[in-house]
């Protein structure tokens, strides 16, 4: 039985938020399983959007194995399990001449109408993972940075709140930190204030192996790192720096709980 399930949109996403934690989890003894939302491949041979081209660069139709191929390396050095979902990424969704996010704008910008029978969808999925493991917890992003995967995942998890399941949102990461600019230059990073009416800050505090162990396992997913980072030095330090900034000089990773949990 699993105690603790991260809700991953992409293959990064919990690890760069919340990987220290979860490496803690793991190291008291818990079972963590990471939920990756889109993980599914578009069909080989199949156009892609001109964004998706860009993103997958040299690695064309093997990107997404490729970033497979890194989680799984990130999620050992976490000590966590995978389970991946069939869920197209948004720049995958559509068609040619109908793609839904065309552009970064679009991609970090609010979600497509035809995305919308996503949110119940993914909530029965994750609610159904509640039941299966009993007394555990699901852990999502509050949509940090604008991206639409992250907004949907955030939206469908905030359903089960009103289902009485124990929810609790973390911080999209690097989007979440203010100091950096947002890395794709799109996007504002706003939340939905009356979402986190809801909602109260907890910080978890980090050993130092915790905290090695998150940039270990960021530093795995080697595609996304001059993106995000520029390098995986760059990684580290400002991952080392956040932490430190959200613990008030101890290292700690913040999230958001149900007001009276």
């Amino acid at each position: 039985m699993y105690a603790h399930l991260y809700v991953s949109p992409h293959y990064d996403d919990a690890a760069l938020s919340c990987g220290g934690r979860i490496h803690g989890q793991v190291r008291q003894g818990a079972r963590v399983l990471v939920v990756t939302v889109c993980a599914a491949p578009p069909p080989p041979g199949t156009p892609v959007s001109a964004v998706a081209a860009q993103i997958h660069g040299d690695a064309g139709d093997g990107f997404v194995a490729r970033r497979r191929a890194e989680d799984a390396e990130a999620l050992r050095h976490l000590g966590a399990d995978g389970r991946y979902l069939d869920v197209l990424d948004c720049i995958y969704r559509g068609s040619p001449g109908a793609w839904r996010y065309p552009s970064l704008s679009d991609v970090f910008g609010p979600p497509h109408p035809e995305d919308e029978d996503l949110v119940p969808a993914l909530a029965d999925v994750f609610d159904a993972l509640l039941l299966q493991h009993p007394g555990s917890v699901l852990y999502a992003p509050l949509g940090h940075g604008g991206h639409v995967d992250h907004r949907i995942a955030c939206r469908a998890a905030g359903r089960l709140l009103g289902r009485g399941r124990r929810v609790v949102f973390y911080e999209d990461y690097p989007y979440a930190d203010e100091t950096r600019p947002h890395p794709y230059g799109a996007g504002d990073g706003r939340l939905d204030v009356r979402f986190l009416a809801g909602l109260r800050p907890e910080s978890v505090y980090l050993d130092a192996a915790d905290v090695q162990a998150r940039c270990a396992s960021v530093a795995a997913y080697r595609s996304q790192i001059p993106a995000l980072f520029g390098d995986a030095e760059e990684a580290a330090r400002s991952i080392q720096e956040f932490a430190r900034r959200r613990g008030g000089g101890r290292p700690a990773e913040r999230y958001w709980v149900p007001e009276g949990r």
